[in-house]
């Protein structure tokens, strides 16, 4: 095979998210709050959850799988 050679780059594993919560791409600017009422919070993203058609949930992981990617995120869990 031909040999290249990339003298301005570097070769290094991609990105590992280890905690995603994909079916929430489509809350990003959604949902505001701070972390002095995160329990108020955490409730406003149960309910938006829960409002969500399946159809909406299964783009927002797509979008955020294509999020990940674009960032240099290989590995998901």
């Amino acid at each position: 095979g031909k040999l290249r050679a990339f003298s301005r780059a570097i070769l290094m594993p991609g990105w590992v998210n280890a905690h995603a919560h994909l079916n929430l791409t489509a809350a990003l600017g959604q949902i505001p709050g701070s972390a002095e009422q995160f329990t108020d919070w955490v409730r406003l993203v149960i309910a938006f959850q829960r409002r969500l058609p399946p159809e909406i949930v299964h783009r927002s992981i797509r979008a955020g799988l294509d999020l990940l990617a674009h960032t240099g995120t290989t590995t998901v869990a």
